[in-house]
């Protein structure tokens, strides 16, 4: 019997350290498994910062996009209000040439009546003239009838 109990006693002994082994392999496994977690816990918080940074940029360029759409919308609306001050501008250059145009024509037709009058006038002032010459000079006046 202390033979069967040493034997049990050996048998557990070994058991024990066969299973003390695969305790130790498992802890060794463990001890792996939790230093690659860590490791990966490290790189995935790198990535989450590095993530963190982009969505900040991104936010700030999409605030940028946000300005220069307000600015777009706003040069839109200048352009409008200067293209219809240029409109207006252009009616009334438009009408201002007419209006030239038609000054014009009253002038040249006022030119050329003042233009006729002034033949006249000097038709008569040189007729005048010879009038008053030819009472001056009467002998001129028989020396022109004799010629």
């Amino acid at each position: 019997m202390i033979e069967e109990l040493t034997s049990n006693l050996k048998a557990s002994e070994e058991t024990a350290n066969g299973l003390k082994d695969r305790l130790k392999l498992k802890d060794d496994m463990l001890t792996y498994s939790i230093r690659n977690v860590d490791e990966a816990h490290k790189d995935l918080q790198v990535k989450i910062e590095e993530f963190a940074a982009k969505v900040t940029e991104i936010k700030e360029k999409d605030e940028q996009i946000n300005e220069l759409k307000v600015i777009r919308t706003e040069c839109r609306k200048q352009i409008c209000r200067l293209e219809y001050q240029l409109s207006e501008k252009d009616k009334d250059l438009k009408a201002s040439a007419e209006e030239l145009e038609v000054q014009r024509e009253s002038h040249r037709e006022l030119i050329g009546r003042y233009n006729v009058v002034l033949t006249h006038l000097n038709r008569f002032i040189n007729n005048m003239e010879n009038k008053l010459h030819q009472t001056q000079n009467p002998r001129v006046e028989g020396m022109k009838r004799a010629s």
